[in-house]
């Protein structure tokens, strides 16, 4: 490209630009060339360094460079997670819905366990109101006999009641069952998915961590104060203007002192 103005690019390969980047975002796995031309007001980053004639100005805002690090690879990694969050949390949801059916219908069985009891009381009651209005009908005590018969009639409804609650709770076991198979389903599926998910997080990860990186920036002319430069293991923020430098994260080593990383400043050869 001859120039890159208000543009969000992200890319494989290299990104080449002859004049100038203004006010975009630029993302690479490889790496940013704009040898001749200049950087300002924009985001860059690219895996295996960056290449500028310029790189920022008085006037512009400063530019965030991150050089060494794979951030296509990381904010597809870092969607993925959001992504696994999202599932995760339906799953959670699903699972919850799920054990509160399972009680219900334990408390369904409860109710079922008792259907017996209630049948049996009301079956002895009218055994007991069967003599009963037999030795009345001997006695032709019709008021007496009257009153026997309706007890015997309201038994007879409440066993038919009993059997109707047993025959709703038995329907209403069979729609939690349902709902909890359809639940189940739902869960081994976000299961899945997230399972995928994590593989390909993993190989993202995996591919970016075979593909080494390269943590530097070769600037031929000036670059100013104010940039903001992130590689794996540092960061800094320049303190003053710099001409025709090359900026790389080293670590160092003292005797006896545990190695630390740092932002390298050095002429450009």
């Amino acid at each position: 490209a001859l120039y890159i103005h208000n543009a969000h690019i992200q890319s494989a390969g290299d990104i080449k630009v002859e004049k100038e980047v203004f006010s975009s975002i630029l993302e690479t796995n490889n790496k940013c060339n704009v040898m001749r031309g200049k950087i300002s007001s924009s985001s860059v980053s690219a895996k295996k360094g960056i290449i500028a004639g310029e790189i920022g100005s008085e006037a512009a805002a400063p530019c965030n460079l991150t050089v060494g690090i794979d951030t296509i690879g990381n904010n597809k990694v870092n969607h993925i997670i959001e992504q696994i969050a999202v599932k995760k949390k339906e799953q959670n949801k699903l699972e919850d819905l799920s054990a509160g059916l399972q009680q219900e219908i334990k408390n369904l069985d409860d109710e079922l366990e008792s259907i017996p009891q209630e049948e049996d009381k009301a079956r002895l009651e009218q055994m007991s109101l069967q003599k009963s209005l037999q030795e009345c009908q001997k006695k032709g005590d019709a008021l007496r006999i009257e009153k026997i018969e309706g007890a015997i009639r309201f038994l007879d409804s409440r066993i038919n009641q009993v059997y109707e609650n047993m025959d709703s709770t038995l329907a209403r076991q069979e729609e939690i069952q349902e709902e909890i198979n359809k639940h189940n389903q739902e869960i081994k599926r976000y299961r899945q998915e997230i399972e995928n998910l994590k593989a390909e997080a993993n190989d993202i990860t995996e591919l970016s961590k075979s593909e080494k990186g390269i943590a530097e920036i070769r600037v031929s002319g000036l670059i100013h104060v104010l940039t903001n430069i992130t590689a794996p293991h540092s960061s800094c923020t320049l303190s003053e203007d710099r001409q025709h430098v090359l900026i790389s994260e080293v670590t160092t080593e003292e005797p006896e002192q545990p190695s630390e990383w740092k932002m390298r400043i050095s002429p450009l050869k």
